[in-house]
This record gives C-alpha cells, sequence and structure tokens, in this order.
C-alpha cells in the first residue's frame, strides 16, 4: 500500500506538468500557438446537443434522447411520438438527429441521401428530416431539419427545427400553386419548436407532447425529461480525476499514520504492563526479604530474653 501511495502522490505531483505542452523556441511553434489561442473559442465550444446557460453557468446535455436504440442486431434512430389530437395527425420527432432510417444505399453520387419515395418530394435529404408526420395520402412531410444546438430563451430551454416541407395555404385561391409564401413570393417551409422541460419524476426517458399548429407551418412541442436538467460538465471530469486521486492520497497518509499511532500506542501501554509487572515482582520481593528479616530479629531477641 506504501508503494501504491507513493506512485499514486508522483502522479499527482507530474500529471499537470506532462500535460502541459513543453515551451520552444521554434519560431514555428510560436505562431501554432497563436493560431491556437486564435481559436480558442472554437475549442471551448460545447459538444452537439448541449448547452450552457448564461445566466446561471449551468449546463445541459441532450444528448442522451438523440443516441440510436440498438434492438438486437438492428440500430434503430431514436424517435419521439406525439398524438396530434384535433389536429388530425400523429408526429414522429427526433432529437437533435433524425428519427427516419436511411439505408446508405440510398446515398447519391453527391453523398446525399436521397429521399424514399414515402418522403414528400420537396424534401431533397431525408436524413437531415427532424420531425415529420404522415398525411392522409401516406407521404412523410417533414416538419423541419434537426438542429443540435439547444439555446436557452429566458428560462426556455428551446430547440429548433426549420426548412421543413412547403408550408400549404388553407386558403389558396383557385389557380394558384396552394402554398403559403412571403412578402417576396418565396415559399414558407414548415419549422418546429420544441421546449424542453425538466422533470426528475418522470418514469420514461422523455415525454412529447403536441401544444399547437400556426397556419400549418409552424409546430410547437412540449419534452418533458430528466435529461433537461443540469447535469455534470464532461468537461471536468479529469479534474474530478484528480480530485479522487488527491483523496485517495490524504486517505492512504492519514491511515497509514493512524495505524502507525496506533502501533505506537500498543508498544507504549505494552511497556507501561512489563514496566507495572517489574515494579511489582520488586516490591513481592522486597516485602518477603523483610518479613524473612523480621523473623530473624525475633528469633534472636527470643534467644537473648531466655
Amino acid at each position: 500500500m506504501l508503494w501504491a501511495t507513493v506512485i499514486l502522490f508522483l502522479l499527482l505531483s507530474l500529471g499537470p506538468s506532462l500535460a502541459a505542452k513543453p515551451a520552444s523556441n521554434n519560431p514555428a511553434n510560436n505562431n501554432n500557438n497563436i493560431n491556437d489561442n486564435n481559436n480558442a473559442d472554437e475549442a471551448n465550444k460545447v459538444p452537439p446537443c448541449t448547452v450552457v446557460n448564461t445566466a446561471n453557468k449551468a449546463f445541459y446535455d441532450l444528448s442522451s434522447l438523440s443516441r440510436p436504440i440498438i434492438d438486437k442486431s438492428l440500430v434503430k434512430p431514436a424517435s419521439w411520438n406525439a398524438r396530434g389530437f384535433d389536429y388530425g395527425y400523429n408526429f414522429t420527432l427526433g432529437v437533435c438527429a433524425s428519427p427516419l432510417s436511411v439505408a446508405s444505399s440510398q446515398k447519391n453520387a453527391n453523398n446525399i441521401y436521397n429521399s424514399p419515395n414515402d418522403i414528400d418530394s420537396s424534401i431533397k435529404n431525408a436524413s437531415l428530416v427532424g420531425g415529420y408526420y404522415t398525411g392522409h395520402d401516406g407521404i412523410k412531410y417533414s416538419i423541419g431539419n434537426f438542429n443540435s444546438t439547444p439555446v436557452f430563451r429566458g428560462k426556455k430551454l428551446l430547440l429548433t427545427y426549420t426548412n421543413g416541407s412547403y408550408c400549404k395555404d388553407p386558403h389558396a385561391k383557385p389557380g394558384s400553386d396552394g402554398y403559403l409564401t412571403d412578402a417576396f413570393g418565396k415559399k414558407l417551409r414548415k419549422s418546429t419548436i420544441l421546449s424542453f422541460t425538466c422533470d426528475k419524476e418522470i418514469m420514461a426517458k422523455a415525454s412529447v407532447s403536441f401544444i399547437g399548429a400556426l397556419n400549418d407551418c409552424d409546430y410547437f412541442f412540449e419534452v418533458r425529461t430528466a435529461h433537461a436538467c443540469i447535469t455534470p460538465k464532461k468537461a471536468d471530469d479529469l479534474a474530478a480525476i484528480w480530485i479522487f486521486m488527491f483523496m485517495y492520497v490524504c486517505y492512504c497518509y492519514c491511515f497509514l499514520f493512524l495505524l502507525l499511532f496506533c502501533t505506537i500506542t500498543n508498544y507504549f501501554f505494552l511497556f507501561l504492563v512489563c514496566l507495572l509487572h517489574y515494579r511489582s515482582i520488586l516490591v513481592a520481593d522486597s516485602f518477603t526479604r523483610l518479613s524473612s528479616s523480621a523473623e530473624k530479629g525475633g528469633t534472636n531477641f527470643q534467644l537473648l530474653t531466655t
């Protein structure tokens, strides 16, 4: 245990210095260091599907909701269903990922996934679809391409999907193409807003509820999940490891000190017992000598009197 403690102490002492890059007088290396400093912002970016709330510096990680589901030998994309109720359609959504399972054989020459036959023809890359509903005609209509950058608006954690299928105009005039357009005549595309709510008591991984739609073009959902609560930042794992090692070294030293203290104490008490025992032997021996001397003295006194 002593050797393990010494090794851990050396690692704790030398770890930060070994991890640090040695300084160099080479101008090329200095230029690289300058470039690294200029790119510091990019290096400090949070991972996909995570966000830091600037108000309280808390870290939120939604990436668990986008991990594929492994069912035996099949790998299925993570998808979440929401009932549309009076809207007439049910929705399938992905969080920071596409809920569609697109085979690699559907890639074209430009390395873009072709849309299957059951996807709206206005969608050119089916792998980007973040949510959809299936119409009465059997066609899947995209309600926006997925996005892996959550944002905070006030206290609300939001995820926005844009560039979905074209928005149909429910009040289209005869002779028109039947799509909603902006002031410049450009066709509008469907978009979606996911609002995440921290729920630590929910039994499922997440629960998605359809809130409503605006002009059959903008869709709103609420996602209740424990993953929308504050989570430890993964970048702090190394610091946690060093803290644990430091605590372990302190524990080992404290244990060794207590062991040494107890050993010394035991030997000290043993020495005291032996000393007291030896003292008691000396006292008993002295009493024995005194009693024998007294008996001899009494015998002599009787002889003299007679």
